[in-house]
């Protein structure tokens, strides 16, 4: 079935401050399918430098080279896919990747574990396991661990669960959305930051999902953007929102987040995106543009063989253009 794709573009909006950043689709806003045969349900995308590219796969612990070939204004020109790398890995249902280049070694969240490992680029050889608090192994099915994201200037990780633990409350419904926890890590796997994160409500929901988190997407300058897949009566909804992290309380000590008395990360969203049948759940930054703006792109989960999506977007409004 054709995709439905619509956008609608906030300039103000939540509760926190995004000054001049925006966030708008290059060029005509259509994304661009992948016909593959092989691997189904890319669920995370992550940025190798150059053209090259990764996703991981939800159905099988299998991470995918991507040539993505991105124009000078952010248009997605070309997409092809290289020889898939299987991870040497107990963990299922991986979700979200990210790139670390010092180690030469991509960085995979699982739902079923759950957890954070890494893995060789070139073979998937098991590498370092980040362990991440207690708490978070109170997930609910199939909501747990489906973001990453990882900065090299910053030298950060964050994860977060999808929609809220068992201990923090309930998930996303009609009437107010649900209550998750962003995690920051440092590069050796220390536990920094952690903040609570209220999602927008779930209009219906389907599978056993609602609203949640199932991405993040950690910029050069700092400044932290949260990607939110939810439900509702006219298909999908794909909302990406700049994180106010001031101010937030800290909740790494906290074992339930269930009426306690804190305040959650501040939230601006920047793109609103109701996308019918294509299931965006995977974000990450790009390279910088001719106009100094930065390439962002979003894959879709495709639901099984086929074909993959992938929509190209511009952030532009960073300090100092990158």
């Amino acid at each position: 079935m054709r995709s439905v794709l619509w956008l609608v573009l906030v300039v103000c909006c939540g509760t926190g401050e995004a000054g001049e950043l925006k966030l708008v689709p290059a060029g005509d806003g259509k994304p661009v399918f992948l016909k593959s045969g092989e691997i189904a349900g890319l669920s995370g995308v992550t940025w190798c430098g150059g053209d090259a590219f990764a996703a991981v796969s939800d159905r099988e612990p299998v991470v995918v080279p991507l040539t993505l070939k991105i124009g000078p204004t952010g248009v997605l020109e070309k997409a092809a896919e290289g020889v898939p790398v299987r991870l040497a890995t107990r963990l299922s249902d991986c979700e979200g990747i990210a790139w670390v280049a010092a180690e030469g070694r991509f960085y995979v969240s699982a739902e079923g574990g759950p957890g954070i490992q890494g893995f060789g680029r070139a073979d998937g050889k098991a590498g370092p396991v980040v362990r991440l608090p207690e708490v978070f192994g109170r997930a609910r099915g199939n909501l747990s661990l489906e973001s990453l994201t990882f900065e090299s200037t910053a030298g950060r990780f964050w994860t977060a669960n999808e929609e809220a633990l068992t201990v923090d409350g309930p998930v996303a419904g009609p009437k107010e959305g649900t209550l998750v926890r962003l995690q920051e890590i440092s590069r050796d796997g220390r536990m920094l930051r952690q903040v609570a994160w209220r999602t927008e409500r779930a209009g219906m929901r389907f599978q056993g999902a609602g609203n949640g988190v199932v991405d993040l997407c950690l910029l050069p300058g700092g400044q932290l953007l949260v990607l939110e897949r939810g439900f509702g009566s006219g298909g999908l909804h794909a909302r990406v929102f700049l994180a106010d992290l001031a101010g937030a309380t800290e909740t790494g000590s906290l074992e339930t987040l269930a009426g306690a008395a804190i305040k959650v990360a501040g939230k601006t969203l920047l793109m609103d995106l109701p996308s019918g049948f294509t299931n965006y759940e995977g974000m990450c930054a790009g390279p910088v543009l001719a106009d100094g703006a930065r390439s962002v792109i979003l894959v879709a989960d495709s639901g099984g063989p086929g074909r993959h999506a992938f929509l190209a977007l511009r952030l532009s409004g960073l300090s100092g253009g990158r």
